[in-house]
C-alpha cells in the first residue's frame, strides 16, 4: 500500500493509508455484517443492428460484508491518493509560476467546449442548424503589479495593497463537427495564437474581431478560394503585435487524451522553437 516516494531518507513511511489507519482493519469495523457500497461498472445498454452489444458505465450498488467493503475502500484509496496529491502539487506549481512569470512568458489554458449550433439569418426549409466544435483558449501575458484600494469594512480601516495582474487575450476557434478534435487541430490553432501575438498576423484561416477580419498570411475561407467579404465586414488594418517579446509559453490542458485523439504533443514541443522562435512547455 506504499510506494518508494512515500518514504523519507531513513526509509520510514510518513504518509499513505497504512501510515494513518494502520495495515490491518479494525476488527470492530471489518465484520461479516451485510454492507452495501457503490461502484462504477460497465452495464449492458443494448445491441447494434449487427448484434454487437454496447455498454456504458453506471454507478451501481454492490452487496457484501463490511470487511469486503473496507478492502475495496483500501484498494480505491491506493489508486486515488497519488492522483489527488499530484493534482494539488501541479496546481501549486501553476500558482507559483503565475506569481513569478517574467515579461517574455505567456500561459495558455485551452479546452474544447461542447458542440454548438450555428444559427443562420436564413436557412433552407427543414434544414438542420450547423454544428461546430469550439476550442476556447485563454492567453495570459505581460504581468504587472497594480496598487488597488481596499474599502473600510467594520473595524478594518481603508488601505491599499499591491495586486499582481496580467494582460489576457481570449481566442475562439470553430471548425466543422465532422472533424473530430485531435492533436493536429489543436496544434494548428495554437500556432495561429502564438504567431498572431508575436507578429500581429495569423498563419492561416479566417479570424475576426469586432466585425473585422484580422491580418493573415494565408487566408483560407471555408467555401473555396473566394476571399471576398460580405457587406458589413471589412478587413482590419495591420496593427503592432500585442506581445512582440514573446519567448516562452506554458501550455496547460486538462490532460484529456480523447480531445487529442489519443495522440501527444511531444513532437510539436520539440519543433515549436524552430517554427515560431517560442519555447513550448507542456504542463
Amino acid at each position: 500500500m506504499t510506494t518508494p516516494w512515500m518514504r523519507n531518507t531513513a526509509g520510514v513511511v510518513s504518509c499513505g493509508w497504512d501510515f494513518v489507519f494502520g495495515t490491518t482493519d479494525c476488527p470492530l469495523e471489518a465484520t461479516d455484517d451485510p454492507y452495501t457500497w457503490y461502484e462504477w461498472r460497465q452495464q449492458l445498454r443494448g445491441t447494434s443492428a449487427e448484434g454487437k452489444p454496447y455498454y456504458a458505465e453506471e454507478v451501481v450498488p454492490v452487496h457484501g460484508t463490511r470487511a469486503q467493503g473496507l478492502k475495496v475502500l483500501r484498494q480505491n484509496a491506493t489508486a486515488y491518493f497519488p492522483h489527488i496529491w499530484k493534482h494539488i502539487l501541479l496546481q501549486r506549481g501553476i500558482a507559483c509560476h503565475e506569481a513569478n512569470k517574467d515579461d517574455v512568458t505567456a500561459t495558455r489554458r485551452a479546452d474544447y467546449a461542447a458542440q454548438i449550433k450555428t444559427l443562420r439569418f436564413s436557412s433552407a426549409t427543414c434544414a438542420h442548424p450547423e454544428t461546430h466544435n469550439m476550442l476556447v483558449a485563454v492567453m495570459g501575458f505581460s504581468p504587472y503589479n497594480e496598487t488597488v484600494s481596499v474599502k473600510k469594512h467594520g473595524r478594518r480601516p481603508a488601505s491599499t495593497k499591491v495586486v499582481r495582474k496580467q494582460r489576457v487575450a481570449v481566442f475562439y476557434v470553430f471548425h466543422p463537427s465532422s472533424y473530430k478534435p485531435d492533436a493536429r487541430s489543436y496544434n494548428a490553432a495554437c500556432e495561429n495564437f502564438d504567431r498572431f501575438m508575436k507578429t500581429g498576423r495569423f498563419s492561416f484561416g479566417e479570424w475576426f474581431h469586432k466585425g473585422k477580419r484580422l491580418p493573415c498570411s494565408r487566408i483560407t475561407p471555408p467555401n473555396g478560394a473566394d476571399t471576398s467579404l460580405p457587406s458589413g465586414i471589412a478587413s482590419a488594418p495591420a496593427a503592432p503585435p500585442m506581445f512582440p517579446s514573446y519567448k516562452r509559453v506554458t501550455d496547460i490542458t486538462d490532460t484529456c487524451a480523447a480531445q487529442f485523439d489519443g495522440k501527444d504533443n511531444y513532437h510539436q514541443a520539440a519543433e515549436w522553437p524552430t517554427k515560431l522562435d517560442i519555447d513550448l512547455f507542456l504542463f
